[in-house]
């Protein structure tokens, strides 16, 4: 399928399991390490200093093993792909009336063309469906104004000594 420029459309996924979700998850896990990259290499290390080895986003092997056991239950993800590749997702925990939006992120040549928008859509049709009463999410500062214009508001600013930059607590009443 394409668009008016004869782009290929983007298509809103959920994550499943059988067949495929080995290679989903590796591409979830690359988008994931690309964007951290941008980030720097600090970020892996304090992950892996906060949420300790086995942290599910530290390797491959660690995000498997963790949606092999979650995933439909506590964990959710959401991903949009073109052309049958990921392009971006969404890592969701659930926490009974509220949904943590855990990870979001765009592969670098899919952001600033409203993908983000329509992966954050799909989330908040997502929680509203569930009956969710709350979205929270933790987001770099450079990021807030792009949820503020979605309708979350501010709640903290987490400006610990392990951090190179703030990180703002948001949160959405549904």
């Amino acid at each position: 399928m394409e668009d008016e420029e004869g782009e290929r459309k983007v298509r809103i996924h959920y994550l499943r399991r059988g067949k495929g979700l080995l290679e989903r998850i590796r591409e979830i896990y690359e988008i994931y390490d690309e964007n951290y990259k941008e980030m720097g290499k600090h970020y892996k290390r304090l992950d892996r200093k906060v949420y300790g080895e086995g942290y599910y986003f530290l390797s491959p092997e660690n995000l498997r093993k963790f949606l092999r056991k979650e995933l439909n239950k506590k964990a959710r993800v959401i991903y949009l792909s073109q052309g049958g590749k990921m392009v971006g997702f969404a890592f969701l925990l659930d926490w009974g009336d509220i949904l943590e939006l855990d990870e979001i992120h765009m592969k670098k040549e899919f952001r600033g063309k409203g993908y983000g928008s329509l992966l954050l859509d799909e989330v908040e049709s997502f929680a509203s469906e569930r009956g969710k009463k709350v979205i929270v999410l933790e987001t770099r500062e450079k990021l807030v104004r792009f949820f503020e214009k979605r309708g979350y508001v501010n709640v903290d600013v987490d400006t610990g000594e392990y951090l190179k930059e703030k990180y703002v607590l948001m949160m959405k009443t549904l």
